[in-house]
């Protein structure tokens, strides 16, 4: 019988859950011990010709390591026939990482010789994926639908199958064997399913609430702004994209300032004169100064030069403070109000973009 909850309850589950081991665990420690249900998993989810699962040689093993690469939650094998990466998500706002899936994947395939496994396969199982998740609605789109759309179109030829699924796929696929489970596993699979759903309506909330509703390109029009989501140099974390300008290679540095070129020439910019932040200037000064004096970091003084020269040659761009963090550059946008381009960090040799506003 369903353990009777009520609709906050969740939240006193967190303790137990929080964690994304907990919840790869129960899974690992479910298709361990129950090999008929990994075997309809497999065979459902990824189409694994049947002929290839045979449970006495299905491996199922948790917190697979690749050396410098991660640990990938459960790593499913069957010698000579195939391997199955699975990474396991339940904050997909906070934890889920760009090009994450990506180096797993190249781990795998360099792995080969040792795991002797002829196809990879791979499953992302978070919170949201297209399934359940609307882009018409007014919210970010979670990093764990960018990462595996971006995984997929780089990775698809050294996968023979990759699946993005949600926890509510997950769980409706274990209700035909909560019958077969013990009463602690089936106890753990029914806790964890409150908790989640819990924790997705909220977290849909709560970002609803919390973030703004209009992409980068509402501001500037002309900039196509998947090319910042998708910069392999970048971080995204939540609305925000951050890169590090340290250790940049020429290439990069190139290629970083003729984005926040068209940036800042966007079309949708409002190119009147704005009153130039002397004290902003002045420090602006005094750091360049300070940094060309330190030998270490004239590779980094060329990043500099060229980020500052972007607002110091236009007149209709506006450099502003932010205190000891660095500097801002600002615009008026058409028929709209000042906007924050993009945020210098000179504490931490990084820069900011906020993607949503």
């Amino acid at each position: 019988m369903p353990i009777a909850l009520t609709e906050h309850d969740w939240e006193q589950l967190t303790p137990l859950f929080w964690s994304e081991i907990s919840s790869s665990y129960m899974i690992s420690d479910i298709f361990a011990r129950h090999k008929e249900i990994l075997v309809d998993f497999l065979r459902s989810f990824l189409g694994i010709p049947s002929q290839a699962l045979r449970e006495d040689k299905l491996q199922v093993e948790r917190e697979r390591n690749y050396p410098g690469r991660g640990h990938i939650d459960v790593f499913v094998s069957s010698t000579r026939d195939f391997c199955v990466l699975m990474e396991v998500k339940v904050h997909d706002f906070a934890s889920a990482r760009a090009r994450q899936l990506g180096e797993y994947i190249k781990a795998a395939v360099d792995n080969r010789p040792v795991d002797l496994s002829k196809d990879i396969y791979l499953v992302y199982l978070t919170q949201f994926s297209p399934a359940n998740y609307t882009p018409a609605t007014p919210r970010e789109t979670p990093p764990s639908i960018i990462e595996f759309a971006a995984a997929h179109q780089l990775f698809s030829r050294e996968v023979k199958n990759m699946v993005h699924m949600n926890w509510g796929q997950f769980h409706s696929f274990m209700e035909a064997y909560l019958s077969r489970l013990t009463p602690a596993e089936k106890l753990i699979i029914e806790l964890q399913r409150k908790w989640i759903e819990g924790k997705d309506k909220a977290d849909r909330e709560k970002f609803r609430k919390k973030k703004g509703e209009r992409a980068l390109s509402y501001y500037l029009k002309d900039i196509d702004a998947t090319s910042f989501e998708y910069l392999e140099f970048g971080t995204r974390r939540e609305d925000k994209l951050f890169i590090p300008i340290r250790n940049l290679s020429k290439e990069r540095r190139v290629k970083l300032i003729d984005l926040l070129t068209a940036m800042v020439e966007s079309q949708s910019i409002n190119k009147i004169s704005l009153t130039k932040n002397d004290s902003a200037i002045e420090a602006v000064n005094g750091f360049m100064d300070r940094l060309k004096g330190r030998k270490e970091d004239q590779e980094l003084v060329l990043v500099y030069e060229d980020l500052f020269n972007l607002a110091n040659s236009r007149q209709y761009l506006q450099l502003l403070g932010t205190g000891k963090e660095g500097f801002s550059i600002n615009a008026m946008i058409k028929r709209k109000s000042k906007l924050s381009l993009f945020t210098i960090y000179t504490s931490r040799h990084e820069i900011e973009i906020r993607l949503r506003r």
